[in-house]
């Protein structure tokens, strides 16, 4: 039986619904109780039912004192075949609203499957929002080190960049001294000096271009440190060459110099064959 609800109660509604020419169904004892389940409205309707023929053949016998036996038996065939049919309508009333139930009962059961299968989803869904946000907050922790690593070689790149610069000034300060060197040795020819210094500007221009590249990437450093070293090996060459003719000329100086002593013994003019270095065209 359903909280609160009682035989009783559904007997007394069934009865008014009765005496207002109502026919008493499910529905009409739930609304006029304002309560019960149609499962427990359709058992307790079902015994109010079995009871009413009783209470009805009771009372028709009550009412019927003075008529003959042969009269009551046939007003009690005509109840009880009555009876009979309300009965039967009543259970076929009552198989349908089991039906109804069952019914009912079997949709709510669908409805509960699903919701079942909706929360299993759901779960599903919030578990892999878990394992998203885990897997989303690993990526952030990777991304933060990743950063932080790839600060650490900026700052690296940066130190390696400055180490850079201050050895291109190096190289820069001594390629001036051997600059200076080189013009202290090529003074004694002014169309060499001149190439020369034509050279140690453009060699100044690189090295220029090279220090200002040197500050955005370190393979143009080395680059420009090889494009200066060439210029430099190609100058120190060219020394070189000035020095063997330098000395060339000072051999063949010496050599006009002790013909014209030879010639001088003789009493023998030796014009000389040499031109000094300073009047060599370049």
């Amino acid at each position: 039986m359903a909280r609160g609800i009682t035989q009783s109660q559904v007997d007394i509604a069934a009865d008014a619904l009765l005496q207002r020419g109502e026919r008493p169904t499910i529905e009409k004892v739930r609304a006029e109780l304002g309560t019960g389940s149609p499962n427990t409205l359709t058992r307790l309707l079902g015994v109010w039912w079995a009871g009413l023929s009783e209470r009805l053949a009771a009372q028709a016998r009550a009412n019927l004192p003075g008529l003959p036996e042969s009269v009551q038996r046939a007003v009690m065939t005509l109840w009880s075949e009555a009876t009979i049919a309300a009965r039967s309508i009543a259970q076929k009333e009552l198989a349908e609203r089991e039906s109804e139930a069952i019914a009912l009962r079997n949709e709510a059961q669908r409805e509960i499957d699903a919701a079942a299968a909706s929360e299993l989803t759901y779960q599903r869904e919030i578990a892999q929002l878990v394992r998203d946000r885990e897997l989303a907050d690993a990526q952030r922790d990777a991304e933060h080190r990743r950063a932080g690593e790839q600060q650490a070689a900026n700052t690296q790149m940066a130190a390696s960049v400055a180490a850079l610069q201050t050895t291109l000034a190096d190289v820069r300060r001594e390629a001036e001294i051997e600059l200076s060197r080189l013009r202290l040795d090529l003074d004694r020819a002014n169309a060499a000096e001149q190439r020369w210094l034509q050279e140690v500007d453009r060699s100044r221009e690189e090295t220029k271009v090279a220090q200002r590249a040197a500050k955005s990437l370190a393979a143009d450093l080395d680059r420009e440190r090889a494009r200066y070293t060439q210029g430099l090996e190609r100058l120190q060459a060219e020394r070189r060459d000035l020095q063997q003719e330098l000395a060339k000329q000072r051999r063949a100086l010496k050599i006009s110099e002790r013909a014209v002593i030879v010639a001088s013994r003789k009493k023998v003019t030796v014009k000389p064959t040499v031109k000094r270095a300073s009047e060599k065209k370049i």
